[in-house]
């Protein structure tokens, strides 16, 4: 079992990687790297302020923001056995508030969150390709990747709308308004598995809707 090591109740911002015995965990002021079945600290990589970290395709390294920009970590295999060595960080973007950060199923386009808007890279070079108009609210809940990596959906916190961005195009496809039958609300919006469907839910219920209808 693991416990938030930060100072203050929060849920635990973790990652595991791709065949589950690696743990990421964003400290207040450095990403952990853990071994999963014994729950041994590897190592602790300096991040000031960090936020949310990912472990990036076949094992290249990792992807972290914190309230200072969004960075980047290569691994490479070491002389022995099952060992990694992990290079020096790299800035990918500066600047502040950067928060949530979302890794495509295909492991070809990362999101990751400053201010009002996504950032979308194309991976393994960290290379912008698109960023979202703003989108104003409260915590970010999200963002979500298509099955296909074409669309992204933005859910905010203490914001009723939902945008669906077609990454392909450039632009904003639809913006679903979350109502009940008393008043609007706020979602957390995540698509399926199969892309055909994005999933919502909100304080009072569970909804499916079609993307591209």
């Amino acid at each position: 079992m693991f416990h938030s090591p930060r100072p203050t109740f929060e849920f635990l911002r973790f990652t595991l990687n791709e065949d589950g015995r690696l743990a990421a965990l964003t400290l207040t002021n450095a990403v952990q790297l853990l071994d999963v079945e014994t729950g041994i600290e590897l190592v602790r990589l300096p991040l000031a302020g960090a936020q949310a970290v990912v472990f990036l395709p076949a094992q290249a390294g990792l992807a972290a923001t914190s309230d200072r920009g969004l960075f980047a970590w290569s691994f490479r295999p070491g002389a022995v056995t099952g060992e990694i060595q992990i290079g020096p960080r790299r800035a990918i973007r500066s600047g502040e508030n950067w928060t949530q950060i979302r890794l495509g199923p295909s492991g070809r386009r990362l999101a990751a969150w400053q201010e009002d808007c996504a950032h979308i890279y194309a991976l393994p070079e960290f290379r912008e390709v698109f960023q979202t108009g703003n989108h104003r609210g409260g915590v970010p809940l999200g963002p979500s990747f298509s099955r296909d990596e074409r669309l992204l959906a933005i859910a905010r916190w203490n914001n009723s709308a939902i945008a669906i961005w077609d990454l392909a195009a450039s632009n904003l496809l639809h913006r679903i308004k979350v109502t009940t039958s008393r008043d609007v609300t706020h979602g957390r919006a995540e698509f399926t598995p199969d892309g055909e469907w994005l999933f919502v839910t909100t304080l009072e219920d569970m909804r499916l809707y079609e993307p591209g209808s």
